[in-house]
């Protein structure tokens, strides 16, 4: 543990002045300019932390210096056991925190009170309390390209007869283009759905300082690298061709996507900062996160629903809307059949939409470094969609049928509808269901494999 120069108390660093403080006499210091002593191989290639393993999901975190850790930031549970001293790859790049948990705690708050129907438990001060600050590997790609760049155009030139002519142009053109800070997460159990849309500026990166890891975790790299040079090449050439066809000049000759094959690639290790939340769902083995960047407070919140909130409310909408219709005299069997109907259809369609995302979910299809690291889960295979639909069908078709045969009857029509209505109301829940789960995730099991720990 890094010690205060004046007085040998406890230090931190504080991201709102942006230095390292002394938690006991207040004494402030730029962390570039503040010496401690480093553990590092021989090469310097490495740095050596106090590593910690979650018993529950095999999590494994670092920290370096003493503090302690007392809420995994992955699973929610609490109670963390020393695993030993652990060396990791030194990164060349850091991105200090900026936002305090202050800042962090008050957005959360406004965030979930904003939402009526999330449990009240989400917002509870001892669940608020374990937001924990993370530095995420990353790594960061450069690509190049100076020399000539030929491309195809193709224009409208006239119509003639029963043909349409177009001019072919070949464009011609010298490029010296460099892309730099397209950047990817090395943690395969850091969701895509994070990383990818929670920016970092990477102006403001630092040099490598262990200094503003102080008070900190830090997460271990599992993604090789290489495996996101394709991808990152993909945006930075997407990138470069926008510019491009900003000058016009492309455009005018039909030359709608340039081609620039961007080379030389180079990337570097980097430690960017995030805020983490893990919620634990009281009836389920499924997770709740929250998110935030910690350089610029951006924030990413899986908020589910309640069940009886949302119930409680559905019936003081439905009776609001008996008293209308009661009212106006539109309380009849065939209105009824048309309203079953529509509300029917209205619940096939929002799980229709929602249970397609299921299976993606199951085949983390757009997570990229989770599929290269893990075996696709076998419940992929098993997921069906259908069968969320089939209460909120029969409660569409059933309906339409009575009305279309007329029935005299209004017993059997009124006894329909009610069946109906009840199909429409479990169907609902179903809903709840599927946003619930597909706003959680899976109880992380990580590295956790029993018994001892080898490197």
């Amino acid at each position: 543990m890094i010690k205060c120069p004046n007085c040998e108390g406890e230090m931190n660093f504080e991201p709102g002045v942006q230095e390292v403080v002394c938690q006991y006499c207040g004494t402030k210091f730029n962390p570039n300019e503040l010496n401690r002593d480093v553990k590092a191989s021989k090469e310097v290639n490495d740095i050596e932390g106090k590593a910690y393993m979650c018993t529950q999901c095999g999590a494994r975190l670092l920290t370096f210096d003493e503090t302690a850790i007392t809420f995994c930031s992955y699973c929610g549970s609490q109670g963390m056991l020393e695993d030993k001293m652990m060396k990791v790859n030194k990164p060349e790049f850091i991105i200090p925190f900026k936002v305090t948990k202050e800042e962090v705690i008050k957005k959360y708050k406004a965030k979930v009170n904003a939402n009526v129907f999330v449990p009240d438990y989400l917002k509870s001060d001892v669940v608020i309390d374990k937001f924990r600050g993370i530095y995420m590997p990353y790594s960061i790609y450069s690509f190049d390209y100076k020399g000539p760049c030929s491309n195809s155009g193709s224009k409208y030139s006239h119509h003639s007869g029963n043909y349409d002519y177009y001019n072919d142009y070949t464009i011609d053109c010298d490029v010296d283009a460099k892309f730099e800070g397209v950047s990817k997460d090395l943690r395969s159990n850091f969701y895509d759905k994070f990383s990818e849309n929670l920016v970092f500026d990477l102006n403001g990166k630092e040099a490598y300082n262990p200094n503003y890891l102080i008070g900190y975790y830090a997460d271990v790299a599992d993604v090789n690298p290489e495996i996101y040079v394709d991808n990152a090449r993909n945006d930075a050439e997407k990138e470069i061709v926008e510019m491009m066809l900003k000058q016009g000049k492309f455009r005018r000759y039909g030359c709608s996507y340039p081609n620039v094959p961007m080379t030389n690639c180079q990337y570097v290790s980097a430690m960017v900062p995030f805020y983490f939340l893990a919620i634990r769902d009281k009836t389920k083995d499924r997770i709740y996160y929250a998110v935030v960047n910690g350089q610029t407070g951006e924030m990413i919140v899986d908020l589910p629903t309640s069940k009886p909130k949302f119930i409680i409310l559905s019936l003081i909408i439905s009776l609001i809307i008996y008293g209308l219709i009661f009212n106006f005299n539109l309380f009849n069997a065939r209105n009824i059949c048309i309203a079953v109907a529509i509300l029917g259809l209205f619940s096939s369609i929002l799980i229709g939409v929602q249970a397609g995302k299921i299976k993606s979910m199951f085949y983390h299809e757009d997570d990229e470094g989770y599929y290269t690291v893990h075996q696709v889960s076998e419940e992929a295979n098993t997921v069906k969609t259908f069968k969320y639909l089939v209460k909120s069908l029969i409660a569409t078709v059933a309906p339409i049928a009575i009305y279309a045969m007329d029935l005299t009857n209004d017993y059997i029509t009124y006894s329909v509808a009610i069946i109906c209505l009840i199909l429409i109301i479990l169907s609902f829940g179903d809903l709840i269901n599927i946003h619930n789960f597909l706003v959680s995730n899976k109880l992380p099991q990580l590295e956790k494999r029993g018994g001892d720990e080898s490197e």
